[in-house]
């Protein structure tokens, strides 16, 4: 045993006071809302977010989902408070020497800065033209055993059937930190844990 709790918490009809209620003090909570409903969403994190603001006793962590990135009016500072958790398949580290590189060179050409779609189609292309170039046209059978340093994600395929197809597996699980700093999650453990030393 790992020494989790898990509480279930009904929302329809208790609402938030019942998930607050639920919180335990010098405990890590996590509160996980998968909603997609906006007007939901923001209701239930504005108002969960007044609730807990002041309990300086509990830590809490908020997963929730990608699309919550895009609600008007949800605050951010309030995610970052909340240490919100989202899977995302990209994360980019703008410390990163290669990053900063193609950043500048970017620049450079196109006289504008990349957008995710720039660092996601180069970050495409390289991936399999590398795999190309490494293992010949029937590269396809060899990506599950194929790594490849990119920009701003990764690709861990794995086979979904005998008679051939595959799927990336990889996901980051990026937290909204106390910093005002999106980062993956092992970043965001790694930081807390120095912090505590």
């Amino acid at each position: 045993s790992i020494g989790l709790i898990q509480t279930v918490v009904e929302y329809k009809g208790n609402g938030v006071s019942a998930v607050v209620g639920a919180l335990k003090a010098d405990k890590n909570n996590v509160v996980v809302l998968t909603s997609t409903d906006r007007s939901f969403v923001l209701k239930f994190v504005n108002f969960f977010y007044a609730e807990v603001f002041e309990k300086e006793d509990v830590s809490i962590s908020l997963l929730g989902m990608p699309k919550w990135r895009h609600f008007d009016n949800l605050e951010v500072e309030n995610l970052h408070d909340l240490q919100f958790h989202i899977a995302d398949n990209s994360y980019i580290n703008y410390d990163r020497a290669d990053v900063k590189q193609f950043v500048r060179k970017y620049r450079k050409v196109y006289d504008t800065e990349p957008s995710d779609r720039s660092f996601q189609g180069y970050d495409i292309m390289m991936y399999f033209v590398s795999a190309l170039v490494q293992y010949g046209p029937g590269f396809i059978h060899c990506l599950p055993d194929f790594e490849n340093t990119m920009l701003q994600t990764k690709f861990e395929f794995s086979d979904i059937c005998e008679n051939g197809g595959i799927i990336n597996t990889f996901i980051y699980l990026n937290v909204y930190d106390h910093e005002y700093n999106i980062v993956p999650l092992e970043m965001f453990l790694i930081s807390n844990t120095e912090e505590q030393e």
